[in-house]
């Protein structure tokens, strides 16, 4: 089950309403549903179930819930054309969602995909790990990379746990590699 509390703007809670909630309320949309795993943009949510399906809610001006318009899931939606997934990322006003197996027509990526212009430079830094544990680093523009935004903050404790967070996704992304395909 999924709980959800704080500021309810843009209904990236989930419960049908863009209220604040001040105390952890049960997402009804998904009750009865086991969710294996959470990711949270800055204005929506989705969620990954047991089934290998994704949900989606809240903001959606970019089209981040990829259900095909720019209309708000005031509540969890399924995410129609995208099975077999085993976790999903949301960023700002973008999601991902990825399976452990590929798709019988799918051909393998081994570079990361050229993109005509650049639009939204704030998160212009990939950086890939492959089954070989070659790791392909790519940083697109002016910024740096994320390693190094992190070390220049102020006070060295704000950039030390900064890395502490980088490297805690380092090592859950380095788990889900060696997750069972079920």
């Amino acid at each position: 089950m999924v709980w959800t509390y704080g500021k309810g703007d843009y209904f990236r809670l989930g419960h049908g309403c863009d209220l604040h909630v001040r105390r952890p309320t049960l997402v009804e949309a998904l009750r009865g549903r086991r969710v294996i795993h959470v990711a949270v943009g800055a204005l929506h949510c989705l969620v990954v179930t047991n089934d290998l399906q994704v949900w989606a809610w809240g903001d959606n001006d970019h089209g981040q819930q990829g259900n095909g318009t720019t209309c708000v899931n005031r509540r969890p939606a399924l995410v129609a054309g995208v099975e077999g997934v085993h976790r999903a990322a949301a960023g700002s006003s973008h999601s991902a969602a990825w399976s452990l197996r590929a798709a019988p027509d799918a051909q393998p990526h081994v570079a990361p995909l050229p993109f005509p212009a650049l639009k939204d430079p704030l998160g212009a830094h990939s950086l890939g790990l492959y089954a070989d544990d070659n790791v392909i680093e790519d940083s697109l523009g002016p910024r740096p990379p994320l390693a190094a935004a992190a070390l220049a903050l102020e006070p060295p404790a704000a950039a030390q746990h900064a890395l502490s967070l980088i490297l805690l996704v380092l090592h859950i992304t380095q788990v889900q590699l060696y997750l069972p395909i079920s």
